[in-house]
């Protein structure tokens, strides 16, 4: 029965990966899972994503999730897969579990709120997190090359926030060095 199970599962796994029709994911796991099933499911985490399937994504990391609850990474993604398909208040909520799990120096879940909360137009909340988070410390902020990159974009998009554009540009060069594609990003 076991055998047959898997031969199940690789059956209707490959007319998944040929249709993208992920949502019959979770009626195909098999009964015993294995190391083999989650790396099969990360080369589909990683493909839909990369091809911004964001509907089909949803599934796929949901069962991730299942089994690797703390994988930052594909919550990360999860979450902005929810973001793009309008799902903001379950986005939101999962941002919090990211904020949990996230390894010291990841400030990602600040970036997904600042994403969410602009898209609720919720200006409020959206200055509250911007300034938690240009508030680490700063070496953490340069630990991912993107968290500068990120405030300053957030800090150009929000006219109470363009004092805060010359800092971050400074910090930028100093943990990133220059780069053109910001000096672009300033000049709009």
């Amino acid at each position: 029965a076991l055998y047959i199970n898997w031969w199940s599962f690789y059956f209707e796994y490959s007319k998944i990966l040929k249709s993208r029709n992920t949502s019959k994911l979770e009626t195909i796991m098999p009964v015993v899972y294995s190391q083999e099933v989650y790396a099969n499911l990360k080369v589909l985490d990683m493909a839909l994503f990369e091809h911004k399937y964001n509907r089909e994504y949803i599934f796929v990391a949901k069962e991730l999730l299942k089994h690797m609850p703390n994988d930052n990474k594909v919550l990360s993604k999860y979450i902005t897969s929810l973001i793009a398909v309008g799902k903001l208040e379950k986005a939101l909520k999962l941002t919090y579990r990211l904020e949990k799990v996230a390894n010291k120096g990841m400030f990602k879940h600040y970036i997904h709120r600042m994403k969410i909360y602009r898209r609720l137009r919720d200006e409020q909340n959206y200055l509250k997190t911007y300034k938690q988070l240009f508030n680490q410390p700063r070496d953490l902020l340069a630990y991912q090359q993107n968290t500068y990159s990120y405030l300053l974009s957030f800090a150009l998009s929000h006219q109470t926030l363009h004092n805060d554009v010359p800092i971050i540009h400074k910090l930028y060069n100093k943990y990133n060095g220059y780069e053109c594609s910001i000096e672009k990003q300033i000049l709009r």
